[in-house]
């Protein structure tokens, strides 16, 4: 039972950076980060260590520190793949896209963009497709491909009234 107390331990310190980060202190948020990292490096937990590299590098990416927020985002789509979880890969790629974008790489970000929605229809993941439809709308936009950006603004629209009409409110 020392792995699940492992994992625990560790699940807790990234879910402190997490809160810190949401918080908006992210050096506090950073240094949790680190911690979590060092902890699921040396215990090889894989999982983890993705959702860990995600958070540190959404940080990263929230202090526009964009070159290390990248190496974080890379890192984790590496590990992601390695242990064959699709839904983390389309999120990482999604995210991938939005990096570019904010970065006024239109062309790199549509590209990651496309690739996490090929996955999410893949793993039926309804939050990267929603995510991939609307960055590939606004990257469109920005690149004057206006039919192609309306066509995915729509797409994305879709899924978000579709969610929203299947939620069951009294069950909650």
């Amino acid at each position: 039972h020392k792995t699940g107390a492992f994992r625990t331990e560790i699940s807790s310190i990234n879910n402190i950076g997490l809160i810190y980060k949401d918080l908006k202190n992210y050096p506090e948020a950073l240094k949790f980060f680190d911690q979590a990292l060092l902890l699921a490096e040396e215990r090889g937990y894989k999982i983890l260590l993705t959702s860990v590299l995600l958070g540190t590098a959404e940080t990263y990416f929230a202090l526009k520190r964009y070159d290390q927020s990248l190496a974080n985002y890379r890192k984790a789509l590496s590990v992601s793949r390695e242990v064959e979880n699709k839904v983390f890969e389309g999120s990482i790629l999604a995210r991938l896209g939005d990096l570019y974008y904010e970065r006024g790489n239109f062309k790199s970000a549509t590209d990651y963009f496309i690739q996490a929605l090929k996955i999410s229809r893949e793993t039926r993941d309804v939050q990267t497709s929603w995510e991939a439809h609307s960055g590939l709308g606004a990257s469109y936009q920005k690149i004057g491909e206006y039919q192609s950006a309306l066509q995915h603004y729509g797409k994305a629209i879709a899924i978000y009234d579709s969610v929203r009409k299947n939620l069951d409110i009294e069950s909650l």
